[in-house]
């Protein structure tokens, strides 16, 4: 009977395992291997340790964020990709310096964060679009997708208000074109070309909500690492 019990809770563990991950406060960063999401398990990691307070790791994490999104865009095909990744960069940047002598603030660099990972989810998007209708590449546009899900995800847990509303629209879009099997070459494109406008549209909003950071912790800060 133990063994069957354990059997049952381990099944029924593995079926609510989306749902915890999308409203659990993570104690640990996830671990992934899959180059094309590096930047986003770093960025995820970064916000991770910032809410523990460990400022030190989560600057780490970002640092390295930033490294492998340079890497990413030097290998893009699509100039948009790119663009929209050179947009990214300098608030990611700017938050980064800001740990040599200020705390950012916890809700204050939430957009940041979020920013940023739509871009690296408008990148996969991006990929599956340009493998629509090609042949053999039906696996590479389905695993794309995925990708481009896994990120969204992400982002909606970091994400409030209204952004979060439009984050659900792209998510489901992304699902429809991945769950059915017999859309046509110029559905799935124009469904693609759509989630990619989504994204950009959403990217806009963030110009206008200035990142700013708080000093209230910086004496914390200080006293943690010296």
């Amino acid at each position: 009977m133990r063994p069957l019990r354990y059997l049952t809770f381990a099944l029924f563990a593995f079926n609510i395992l989306f749902v915890i991950d999308a409203f659990q406060q993570a104690v640990q960063p996830v671990t992934l291997t899959q180059t094309a999401i590096e930047p986003v398990i770093c960025l995820f990691n970064s916000k991770l340790y910032l809410q523990e307070e460990d400022y030190d790791r989560s600057q780490q994490e970002l640092s390295t964020a930033i490294r492998k999104m340079y890497l990413l865009r030097d290998r893009l095909n699509h100039k948009s990709g790119q663009e929209l990744v050179d947009e990214v960069l300098p608030s990611l940047v700017k938050m980064r310096d800001a740990y040599l002598s200020r705390v950012p603030d916890t809700e204050m660099v939430n957009d940041c964060y979020v920013r940023a990972l739509l871009a690296m989810a408008y990148l996969q998007v991006e990929h599956a679009l340009a493998c629509v209708g090609e042949e053999n590449k039906a696996d590479e546009l389905n695993k794309s997708l995925r990708k481009a899900m896994y990120i969204t995800k992400k982002a909606l847990i970091l994400s409030e208000g209204t952004k979060k509303d439009y984050e659900i629209d792209i998510y489901a879009s992304m699902y429809e074109v991945l769950k059915s099997k017999h859309l046509s070459d110029t559905y799935q494109q124009k469904t693609l070309t759509g989630i990619l406008h989504e994204i950009r549209d959403l990217e806009v909003t963030f110009d206008h909500a200035p990142m700013q950071y708080s000093l209230a912790n910086q004496d914390g800060y200080e006293q943690r690492n010296h």
